[in-house]
């Protein structure tokens, strides 16, 4: 990797990174990234895998590997509310809010009793500034009974955003 290259040459990292982009873009090397093709050969026809190979992308921070494994989950199973989750949550780590909802839309779609997709879509309602329908979605998710004990752990959070969300669709309504 460009580290330990930089490292065994007592060089800069962006300096060697610049150096291999320049001998890429000539084709005098091949780049290639080992988190992605092992995106792409993760067995097709197992979306569990495939999925939680893009969750321990996540987890590890590298959300283009994390994109490939969702879009390999995707490609196979367009209709497993998983991948829409997956691909939303992603989304959100890149606070490309108008898209997660739009995917997280699809996700509630695919499985409508599904708790976690609701409040994540309420985050990407949230972060796209739409307050009034964040506040509706993360009401709507609070009022859902029996969460497990992973959403569970969000319920003091939610409470806390809601109050905060009125508050500043408050002022900005007397600001009008």
């Amino acid at each position: 990797d460009v580290q330990t290259i930089a490292l065994s040459l007592g060089e800069p990292e962006f300096d060697v990174a610049r150096a291999l982009f320049g001998l890429s873009s000539a084709d005098v090397i091949l780049l290639r990234d080992p988190a992605l093709e092992s995106a792409h050969a993760a067995p097709r026809g197992d979306a569990d895998a495939l999925l939680r190979q893009g969750e321990d992308h996540v987890r590890a921070g590298n959300a283009e590997a994390a994109r490939a494994s969702a879009q390999a989950a995707l490609d196979g199973f367009p209709e497993d509310s998983r991948t829409h989750l997956l691909i939303g949550s992603i989304l959100l780590v890149e606070r490309r809010y108008a898209e997660a909802e739009s995917t997280l839309r699809e996700a509630v779609r695919l499985d409508p009793g599904g708790v976690r997709p609701r409040r994540l879509m309420a985050w990407a309602l949230l972060g796209a500034g739409r307050l009034e329908e964040a506040v509706h979605a993360f009401e709507a998710w609070l009022a859902i009974p029996g969460k497990d004990s992973a959403e569970a752990e969000h319920i003091r959070e939610v409470s806390g955003v809601v109050p905060a969300a009125r508050h500043l669709m408050e002022r900005l309504r007397r600001v009008s």
